[in-house]
C-alpha cells in the first residue's frame, strides 16, 4: 500500500523482483508478493519448479504466466488473501 512506502521512505521501484528473492530462503518451495491500493491488487507468484504450478493459482482470478513464474492483477472487491493462501497450499 502507498502508506507502507511512505512509512519505509521507499517506492514501488524498491519492491520490484522481491517476490525472486524469497526463493533464496534455503526451504522455500513458493513465493507470493502482494502489493494493494485502492483501485488494485497485483499478485507476483514464483515457485522453485514445475512441481508447484502458480499459473494455476493465477489463473484464479483470470491471470496468468508461465508454470513457475506467474500473477494476476484484480480489483480489491475480488481478492481474498486467505482464498489465496489456500490456493497456494494446495499446490504444495
Amino acid at each position: 500500500m502507498a502508506s507502507d512506502y511512505e512509512a519505509t521512505h521507499t517506492n514501488r521501484t524498491n519492491t520490484e523482483g522481491f517476490v525472486n528473492r524469497l526463493l533464496l530462503l534455503k526451504t522455500a518451495k513458493i513465493a507470493a508478493f502482494i502489493e494493494k491500493t485502492t483501485a488494485l491488487v497485483k499478485v507476483s507468484l514464483r515457485s522453485v519448479d514445475t512441481t508447484y504450478p502458480m499459473n494455476t493459482v493465477a489463473r484464479q482470478w483470470n491471470g496468468g504466466g508461465h508454470v513457475c513464474a506467474a500473477g494476476f492483477k484484480c480489483e480489491p472487491s475480488a481478492f481474498s488473501e486467505e482464498a489465496l493462501v489456500e490456493l497456494l497450499r494446495e499446490v504444495v
